[in-house]
Protein backbone atom coordinates (compact mmCIF):
# COMPACT_ATOMS: atom_id res chain seq x y z
CA UNK A 1 0.00 0.00 0.00
CA UNK A 2 1.21 3.47 -0.79
CA UNK A 3 1.62 5.94 2.05
CA UNK A 4 -1.05 8.63 2.37
CA UNK A 5 1.16 11.36 0.91
CA UNK A 6 1.88 9.24 -2.19
CA UNK A 7 -1.77 8.35 -2.94
CA UNK A 8 -3.56 10.21 -5.69
CA UNK A 9 -6.66 11.92 -4.23
CA UNK A 10 -10.10 11.53 -5.82
CA UNK A 11 -9.83 15.04 -7.23
CA UNK A 12 -6.79 13.85 -9.18
CA UNK A 13 -8.88 11.46 -11.29
CA UNK A 14 -10.04 14.20 -13.64
CA UNK A 15 -9.39 13.45 -17.30
CA UNK A 16 -5.65 13.52 -17.91
CA UNK A 17 -4.88 15.91 -20.74
CA UNK A 18 -1.39 16.14 -22.11
CA UNK A 19 -0.29 13.09 -20.18
CA UNK A 20 1.77 10.14 -21.39
CA UNK A 21 0.01 6.80 -21.94
CA UNK A 22 1.61 3.41 -22.26
CA UNK A 23 -0.18 0.08 -22.65
CA UNK A 24 0.50 -3.62 -22.64
CA UNK A 25 -1.80 -6.65 -22.95
CA UNK A 26 -2.65 -6.51 -19.21
CA UNK A 27 -2.01 -2.88 -18.17
CA UNK A 28 -2.69 0.69 -19.13
CA UNK A 29 -0.51 3.36 -17.48
CA UNK A 30 -1.16 7.10 -17.47
CA UNK A 31 1.57 9.50 -16.36
CA UNK A 32 1.26 13.26 -16.04
CA UNK A 33 2.98 16.16 -14.31
CA UNK A 34 -0.12 17.43 -12.49
CA UNK A 35 -0.80 19.32 -9.29
CA UNK A 36 -2.63 16.57 -7.48
CA UNK A 37 0.24 14.11 -7.53
CA UNK A 38 0.58 10.52 -6.39
CA UNK A 39 -0.20 7.02 -7.54
CA UNK A 40 -3.35 4.99 -8.00
CA UNK A 41 -4.32 1.50 -9.10
CA UNK A 42 -7.65 0.67 -10.75
CA UNK A 43 -8.94 -2.90 -10.85
CA UNK A 44 -12.57 -3.09 -11.95
CA UNK A 45 -15.14 -5.85 -11.65
CA UNK A 46 -14.58 -6.62 -15.33
CA UNK A 47 -11.06 -7.74 -14.41
CA UNK A 48 -12.01 -9.91 -11.42
CA UNK A 49 -15.50 -10.59 -10.11
CA UNK A 50 -14.50 -11.40 -6.54
CA UNK A 51 -13.30 -8.61 -4.27
CA UNK A 52 -10.62 -10.92 -2.88
CA UNK A 53 -9.06 -11.25 -6.33
CA UNK A 54 -9.30 -7.52 -7.07
CA UNK A 55 -7.61 -6.62 -3.79
CA UNK A 56 -4.85 -9.19 -4.33
CA UNK A 57 -4.08 -7.74 -7.75
CA UNK A 58 -4.12 -4.20 -6.29
CA UNK A 59 -1.65 -5.18 -3.55
CA UNK A 60 0.66 -6.79 -6.08
CA UNK A 61 0.57 -3.76 -8.38
CA UNK A 62 1.12 -1.38 -5.44
CA UNK A 63 4.24 -3.31 -4.47
CA UNK A 64 5.58 -3.03 -8.03
CA UNK A 65 4.83 0.67 -8.61
CA UNK A 66 5.97 1.90 -5.17
CA UNK A 67 9.50 2.90 -6.35
CA UNK A 68 8.01 4.70 -9.39
CA UNK A 69 5.58 6.93 -7.47
CA UNK A 70 6.81 10.40 -6.47
CA UNK A 71 5.23 13.59 -5.17
CA UNK A 72 6.06 15.40 -8.43
CA UNK A 73 3.78 13.52 -10.83
CA UNK A 74 0.61 11.45 -11.07
CA UNK A 75 0.77 7.79 -12.05
CA UNK A 76 -2.38 5.73 -12.65
CA UNK A 77 -2.21 2.01 -13.43
CA UNK A 78 -5.32 0.30 -14.77
CA UNK A 79 -5.46 -3.51 -14.87
CA UNK A 80 -7.07 -5.24 -17.84
CA UNK A 81 -8.80 -8.61 -18.18
CA UNK A 82 -6.60 -11.62 -17.53
CA UNK A 83 -4.38 -9.90 -14.97
CA UNK A 84 -5.48 -12.08 -11.99
CA UNK A 85 -4.39 -15.19 -13.90
CA UNK A 86 -0.76 -14.07 -14.22
CA UNK A 87 1.87 -15.24 -11.73
CA UNK A 88 3.51 -12.39 -9.81
CA UNK A 89 6.82 -12.70 -11.69
CA UNK A 90 5.12 -12.24 -15.09
CA UNK A 91 2.97 -9.43 -13.72
CA UNK A 92 6.05 -7.64 -12.39
CA UNK A 93 8.05 -8.10 -15.59
CA UNK A 94 5.24 -6.80 -17.82
CA UNK A 95 4.36 -3.81 -15.62
CA UNK A 96 7.98 -2.75 -15.16
CA UNK A 97 8.40 -2.92 -18.94
CA UNK A 98 5.48 -0.52 -19.34
CA UNK A 99 6.80 1.77 -16.59
CA UNK A 100 10.20 1.93 -18.30
CA UNK A 101 8.47 3.47 -21.34
CA UNK A 102 7.62 6.57 -19.26
CA UNK A 103 9.90 9.39 -20.45
CA UNK A 104 10.63 11.08 -17.10
CA UNK A 105 10.94 9.17 -13.83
Amino acid sequence: MLSRRLRLPRAGFKPFSGGFRATSPHFSVIYTQSTPSGGAVIVSKDVAKRAVDRHRVKRQIHSIIHPWVHEKHALVVRAKKGTPLLPFSSLKEELEGVLRQIPVQ
